[in-house]
């Protein structure tokens, strides 16, 4: 038996709907015959969504090879780069001229390093901490502290990257002085 791909099991599961509910015209909606299609009609497409979805996701958390397209300029994504003799996961931004430059996990007291990564994907999106809303205090150009939680937190506006507090994930409304 071959295996399916996620595409056919998408249109497979449509398929199967479609011709339960066929099965069904010109019958009682009482029928147990129409009451059984409907419910295998109503499954495969519930199936059909949650594909859909799986589909999506694994494109979002896909390594993209930098050979076939780049991120956003001085967007953070990770990458998968050689570092000290072995390939390894960091957070980087493409600055637009063939170079990334990022800070290693494992930093260890070692700066900004300017690599040519292989591979990236885009970060996943910050967990909002339940649904927690803050204000930066303190705030200047550079930074400010986080309302919920109280962490200093260095941003640059033009880069986005503000919105979230990093630490506890509150989406951040505005900055207070």
């Amino acid at each position: 038996m071959a295996t399916m791909t996620l595409d056919e099991a998408i249109k497979h599961a449509e398929e199967v709907m479609v011709e339960n509910l066929e099965k069904t015209k010109g019958r009682n909606a009482s029928d147990p015959i129409a009451i059984n299609c409907f419910e295998c009609a109503d499954n495969h497409r519930q199936l059909a969504e949650w594909l859909k979805e799986l589909k999506q996701l694994k494109e979002q958390t896909r390594w993209i090879p930098v050979s076939e397209r780049l991120p956003e300029d001085r967007r953070e994504v990770l990458i998968t780069a050689y570092w000290h003799e072995t390939y390894q996961v960091m957070m980087a931004q493409y600055y637009g001229d063939g170079w990334w430059w990022c800070v290693p996990f494992n930093n260890c007291g070692e700066h900004m390093q300017r690599l040519k990564p292989k591979a990236w994907m885009p970060l996943p999106k910050i967990y909002n901490g339940g649904g927690k809303t803050g204000k930066w205090i303190n705030g200047d150009c550079e930074g400010g502290n986080c309302s919920i939680c109280g962490k200093y937190y260095a941003f640059y506006p033009e880069s986005g990257d503000f919105n979230y507090c990093p630490n506890c994930g509150a989406k951040m409304q505005e900055v207070e002085e």
